[in-house]
C-alpha cells in the first residue's frame, strides 16, 4: 500500500525532526546563561 509507505516515511521524518529539535534544545539548555 502506497499510503502505508508514505505514513512510514512521514513517521521517520517526524522522528528525525523531533530528535533534531531535542538535540538543539539540549545544546541550548547547556549554554551558559548570558545574563
Amino acid at each position: 500500500d502506497v499510503r502505508d509507505k508514505g505514513d512510514e516515511a512521514l513517521f521517520h521524518y517526524a522522528k528525525k525532526l523531533d530528535a533534531a529539535i531535542f538535540t538543539r534544545w539540549r545544546s541550548h539548555d547547556n549554554l551558559p546563561d548570558p545574563s
